[in-house]
């Protein structure tokens, strides 16, 4: 694998799109073929589990921001401890969902494979954690408010589709003392969905939230144990009751795995929860990697599924 030139250069388009070179459709011509070529890419490296890739997504807040009334995208802000930037959103005033922000992309991603594509959404604790709030001035407040249009967003998706939403909360496991209200709030955003609902965590760690977090009403966790391995031991002695993903490959460090090394933790992992219950993934999204490493990032992860002869329910994307 290299970083030859790819059939549409997406980053090439949207500087065209800015001069008025090209039209608005063929900008949007360029984002559906990218996300083909990436969902194709995932299949390719054996991954069974999809995403869209999230090709459209400035950040993980901006495109739920944008159809928010009472939010705006505002500045750029440091991503965490990672050398990226996001825009905080700016909350002016009653947040209310006008529209579905992940569908359109989630169906494209969906009419190009055969495989199953999960969705993804941010938290509302990680919204609210990284939020400028103007309006409510009450971060709990603010927070139920987000878990609403996250509601109505997963309703959209299952409607597209979608079996399993998954929700991102990386700031949680650094807010011990916010784990009822996270849970309230997951609870609105799962109320009457018949999809599976999942959290993944990364980023920060959980031990200290675990017991509680394991308790959710959600049917699937993803749990970082590439970064922090310790978590490992942590889900296999208090497992929870339903689907588990071990992110036991790093997303941040361009350095590939052993085969080997990641056989063993599923090996436990299986042993232990059983092979229907097991997930292999990365443990944070593969945007901080060159387009290179992230394929062959993915594909190793496929290897070291096939090593354990397939006792694992299989490779999830981030």
């Amino acid at each position: 694998m290299s970083d030859a030139p790819l059939p549409v250069n997406l980053r090439q388009m949207l500087h065209k799109h800015d001069r008025r070179e090209i039209s608005d459709a063929e900008l949007e011509h360029a984002y559906e073929a990218t996300i083909t070529r990436i969902v194709n890419e995932q299949e390719s490296a054996g991954i069974d589990l999809l995403t869209d890739g999230q090709i459209r997504w400035d950040d993980l807040l901006t495109p739920i921001t944008r159809q928010l009334d009472g939010a705006k995208p505002g500045g750029l802000l440091r991503y965490f401890d990672n050398n990226v930037y996001y825009r905080h959103p700016v909350i002016q005033g009653p947040i209310r969902w006008r529209g579905p922000a992940t569908v359109d992309d989630y169906r494209t991603a969906a009419g190009a494979t055969r495989r199953p594509v999960k969705a993804v959404l941010p938290g509302p604790i990680t919204y609210a954690v990284l939020a400028e709030d103007r309006a409510y001035k009450n971060f709990e407040m603010l927070a139920r408010a987000v878990s609403e249009a996250l509601h109505q967003e997963a309703l959209a998706l299952q409607e597209a589709g979608a079996p399993l939403i998954q929700i991102d909360e990386p700031a949680l496991g650094g807010q011990p003392a916010r784990l009822a209200l996270a849970r309230a709030c997951m609870e609105t955003i799962a109320r009457g969905l018949k999809t599976k609902v999942g959290i993944a965590t990364y980023f920060k760690p959980v031990q200290e939230i675990w017991t509680g977090l394991r308790a959710f009403p959600v049917q699937v966790w993803q749990v970082d144990v590439a970064d922090r391995p310790a978590q490992l031991d942590m889900v296999l002695n208090a497992p929870p009751d339903g689907e588990v993903v071990f992110g036991c490959m790093d997303a941040r460090n361009t350095r590939l795995e052993e085969r080997d090394t990641l056989a063993r933790t599923l090996e436990r992992a299986t042993d232990r929860l059983g092979a229907d219950r097991v997930w292999a993934s990365p443990n944070a999204g593969l945007e901080f990697l060159p387009h290179a490493t992230a394929q062959k990032k993915m594909a190793r992860l496929a290897e070291a599924v096939g090593a354990v002869n397939g006792r694992t329910a299989g490779t999830a994307a981030r």
